[in-house]
């Protein structure tokens, strides 16, 4: 990915970094799993023969990458002088090859309506409260990532699991926001299953097929329904993400909703949507684009290593799960994970669970 702004425009400045903190690696954080995804910066700098004006920087290398998105960062200064040539070179640039994606944000009305990005739609960011105006940024390049990280360009879906009794208004709240702000699609039980399917088989289906939400509340690990749904998201090995709206308590919360990002529910709040949204949109994209990285990485380390990715770190249930597809209980098995990797006390501990494992990140993998 490639982020292009105007040197002296300092949004822009903190905009290349949020996308570098949230996409690639936040480096104040180095125990957080990043995305991985490689973010290159191209900006301007002082001309010291003309003093006051910027040159625009060289132009964006598409050659290094199978797939590029190029997000242009537009001001007003982007758009004159000698920047309007650039910007015009790089939209010829990226449309000669769908592996190429342009998504100009705008940090301001002022734009040249004759400018070569005028019949393009734009991320209108100023429009944005400043509150959410980070996340909102990063949701809009992560569900492009998502879409454009494959050939396969269908929408995200998400199934919102949660208890009827006390979980349904929460589930309809994520619901309505997802219709009204995205065209993300959802399955919500009854009002997604047909007359006459049968409701394991459809909701199995569904879960193989979506990004799992578990609204847990109060009732949600008490309800069988809900138990088997995220037994059932686990042993996918898929996308899942929490979002917790215990009020009072929970007796007994289920062992398999470890292990997966978490957010807390706050109601009537955009903020909270925009983190869902964007936890959702990040482990979803994690999903399609770290076996690629991957088999990318081995290709290039020449490692002819037959191994399993898994797009969060292992636990006893996914190892299970893997030790059942592969038919053998006593085949050596190579599992790849995203860095960083685990503590050795958790190491250890899998290990006792299935001592014919190597667990991974590719910083081991490709380092031994």
């Amino acid at each position: 990915m490639h982020v292009v702004w105007h040197g002296g425009n300092l949004l822009g400045e903190h905009l290349a970094g949020v996308a570098f903190k949230f996409l690639c690696a936040d480096p104040w954080r180095p125990r957080v799993r990043g995305l991985g995804v490689p973010v290159r910066f191209w900006t301007s700098a002082p001309n010291p023969l003309s003093p006051g004006r910027d040159d625009p920087p060289p132009a964006v290398d598409l050659e290094r990458a199978e797939r590029n998105i190029v997000v242009l960062l537009v001001d007003a200064w982007l758009m004159s002088g000698g920047w309007g040539d650039y910007v015009s070179d790089l939209v010829g640039m990226v449309s000669t090859s769908s592996r190429h994606w342009l998504l100009p944000v705008l940090l301001t009305r002022k734009v040249d309506r004759t400018s070569s990005i005028s019949d393009m739609n734009c991320l209108r960011l100023y429009e944005t409260d400043l509150e959410l105006r980070d996340q909102v940024f990063v949701n809009k390049i992560l569900h492009r990532l998502f879409r454009h990280v494959t050939d396969d360009d269908s929408p995200l879906t998400v199934l919102l699991s949660h208890a009827s009794t006390d979980g349904r208004g929460v589930a309809l709240a994520v619901r309505k926001y997802l219709h009204d702000y995205t065209d993300i699609g959802d399955f919500l039980d009854v009002h997604s299953i047909a007359a006459g399917e049968r409701l394991v088989e459809a909701i199995d289906r569904a879960i193989s097929a979506s990004t799992f939400l578990a609204i847990v509340t109060d009732s949600y690990s008490s309800r069988g329904w809900c138990r088997h749904e995220v037994v059932k998201a686990k042993r996918e090995l898929g996308p899942i993400v929490l979002l917790d709206a215990v009020e009072d308590g929970d007796e007994r919360r289920s062992p398999y909703l470890g292990n997966i990002p978490t957010l807390r529910w706050k109601p009537d709040s955009s903020l909270v949507m925009e983190r869902l949204l964007g936890l959702l949109l990040a482990e979803s994209f994690r999903h399609r684009y770290f076996p690629r990285q991957v088999a990318w990485l081995s290709r290039l380390q020449r490692v002819d290593l037959p191994y399993y990715c898994l797009s969060r770190p292992p636990e006893p249930l996914t190892l299970l799960e893997l030790r059942r597809r592969t038919g053998s209980v006593e085949a050596d098995l190579t599992v790849v994970y995203p860095d960083p990797p685990l503590d050795a006390e958790e190491t250890r501990l899998l290990h006792e669970f299935e001592p014919r494992m190597r667990l991974m990140t590719p910083t081991m993998l490709f380092s031994a």
